[in-house]
């Protein structure tokens, strides 16, 4: 993946209770969980992604991030149609929903707001994955265009805001 920082961990679990003991010692700037239909507590019946588990786990990591307050992100499956695999209580509970979009073949993604609990959702971010973005890349995306310009030198990957500017003419 080549990233040289000593200030990642990386641990497999599927047991919520068993990544919290394991993460509190740590103190993380963040936690991030791939993905949350494969996470069970043992608390609850039934089988990791149902409804139960899903809403459970979600609520636990909820308030693991209110006590500690380390920033949580899930990450969670999506269908063909490109809805929240699952249960939909998923959306209900958490404060920001992102879809990454895109075309395998192609080298930049689109980061799209579908709920913000603190802000806009209005707003499209174009995304060029390490490791060698190109000097530029055009999108067309029917009433607005994207010229994002990146920068060789980013490791980590770049993101630029997309800013659209609509001119309503108004006839009597």
């Amino acid at each position: 993946m080549s990233i040289k920082s000593k200030d990642l961990y990386l641990y497999s679990s599927t047991d919520i209770e068993d990544i919290l003991d394991k993460i509190q010692p740590l103190s993380p700037k963040a936690l991030v969980v791939d993905s949350i239909q494969t996470v069970y507590l043992s608390a609850f019946a039934g089988s990791a992604g149902n409804q139960v588990q899903v809403k459970e786990c979600t609520s636990a990591l909820l308030s693991f991030a209110k006590m500690t307050n380390i920033p949580v992100f899930l990450i969670g499956h999506v269908t063909k149609t490109g809805d929240i695999a699952g249960p939909r209580v998923l959306e209900h509970i958490v404060d920001v929903v992102l879809y990454m979009e895109g075309e395998r073949c192609l080298s930049h993604r689109l980061l799209r707001s579908a709920k913000n609990r603190f802000g806009s959702t209005d707003e499209v971010y174009g995304i060029t994955p390490p490791p060698h973005p190109p000097t530029h890349i055009l999108v067309e995306c029917n009433a607005f265009l994207i010229l994002l310009y990146c920068i060789e030198s980013i490791y980590v990957g770049f993101i630029c805001p997309v800013i659209l500017k609509v001119l309503l003419s108004v006839l009597p």
